[in-house]
């Protein structure tokens, strides 16, 4: 299994990423969060480059500190982006998320453009799914012998 920590975290992308701009209201990248089922959304430039990211965590900061949901999301927003590029392999995703207690990374290609978000259950599936078919390629071999 070790082996297969090797592979290329932007093989864990799943759907185009959920992004907005800089301008978006806290309360709009709220609603776009909730009516997506999404625990983040990253906010880009006009290249499509990231430039910060918005997550639950942040959302509840908002709240504590009565800051005002009209106010743009760049006034909140994480601004020390934690990105990889999507050759990273999943074992050094783990490294930087558990390093820097992050749920949600943002995968860029080497034009730095935003190719899309993983989280931390994305990594934990993809784990699950390697120990399933490691154990069901232990079974092959007991029954062949």
């Amino acid at each position: 299994m070790v082996s297969g920590l090797s592979v290329n975290v932007g093989s864990l992308i799943k759907k185009t990423p959920i992004t907005v701009r800089l301008g978006t209201s806290i309360r709009d990248a709220i609603k776009i969060m909730y009516s997506n089922n999404i625990g983040s959304v990253v906010i880009v430039d006009e290249d499509f480059r990231p430039v910060g990211i918005f997550t639950e965590r942040d959302t509840l900061r908002v709240i504590a500190k009565d800051i005002p949901l009209d106010s743009p999301i760049e006034e909140v927003m994480s601004r020390n982006l934690i990105v990889l590029n999507a050759k990273e392999s999943i074992y050094k995703a783990i490294s930087v998320m558990s390093t820097h207690n992050i749920r949600h990374t943002p995968i860029i290609g080497d034009d730095g453009k935003l190719i899309g978000v993983i989280s931390i259950r994305d990594i934990i599936d993809k784990i699950k799914s390697m120990i399933a078919e490691e154990a069901a390629s232990s079974e092959m071999k007991v029954f062949t012998g």
